[in-house]
């Protein structure tokens, strides 16, 4: 009987959403099946040094590609066409969720991500999304652990997580912060908290807060006005939307 039988490799079911970078458990470790077009975005990160600049500041999980003979055995669940690569993690020791941070935790892994986000733009990069389910927490610091965010900037695109990013991160940080409404409830779920549901929670005085006008009042009434949201990233790439504009 071979350890594989004892142990048997695991889907992570939280890796549903990115097919083409699932991560898997076995024997302890931690590993991410990559297919193409996700070992494509690796091997950008890792030759432009993001990826080492990034994780010796421990702002990144430790990653290393493993070889084709060290690799573990796919799970039959993940062992799908187009596979090419495994990468493995550093395992982070305790696990936690963003509905159990502090104030202090949740704006630090917003700040992190912002951060990253900067980062990557100067390497031609981008982050796919923004949820705070990307980061953990080792030695009290936040650590980004979905390698398979960062992907190529295609020209013109904006940047499809800057609403994920005001809903999971900067509305929360903005209801404690001036009302003091705790945010935990509000990220139980994948959504957080809605441009219009943000909008009705505030007064008219705080609309000459910083960030009140353009990220929660207009960003409301443009949520509840537009086309369907497809329609969103095309209207900007006519418009001639760049990357010095996310910054």
């Amino acid at each position: 009987m071979t350890h594989a039988d004892l142990h048997p490799a695991t889907i992570d079911p939280a890796s549903f959403r990115d097919r083409t970078a699932r991560v898997f458990v076995d024997g302890g470790n931690v590993y991410r099946q990559l297919q193409t077009a996700a070992l494509t975005d690796w091997q950008q990160l890792q030759t432009s040094g993001l990826a080492d600049q990034l994780i010796t500041a421990k702002k990144l999980i430790g990653t290393q590609r493993m070889t084709d003979d060290a690799a573990p055995p796919l799970p039959e669940a993940g062992t799908t066409h187009g596979s090419t690569a495994v990468l493995k993690h550093d395992r982070i020791p305790l696990i936690t969720y963003p509905w159990e941070w502090s104030f202090q935790m949740l704006k630090d892994a917003g700040l992190l991500q912002l951060e990253l986000m900067e980062s990557a733009l100067q390497h031609g990069m981008i982050l796919k999304d923004a949820t705070p389910f990307n980061i953990q927490f080792h030695d009290c610091q936040p650590v980004f652990i979905d390698t398979a965010s960062f992907t190529a900037i295609r020209p013109g695109r904006p940047w499809e997580g800057y609403q994920q990013f005001c809903r999971m991160f900067l509305f929360p940080l903005m209801l404690q912060a001036w009302h003091d409404i705790d945010f935990q409830s509000a990220l139980r779920g994948l959504q957080g908290i809605s441009p219009t549901a943000m909008s009705r929670s505030l007064s008219w005085r705080d609309l000459f807060r910083p960030g009140a006008l353009t990220h929660v009042f207009l960003h409301a009434r443009l949520s509840a006005s537009r086309g369907p949201q497809r329609q969103i990233p095309e209207s900007l790439q006519a418009s001639g939307f760049s990357q010095e504009l996310i910054l």
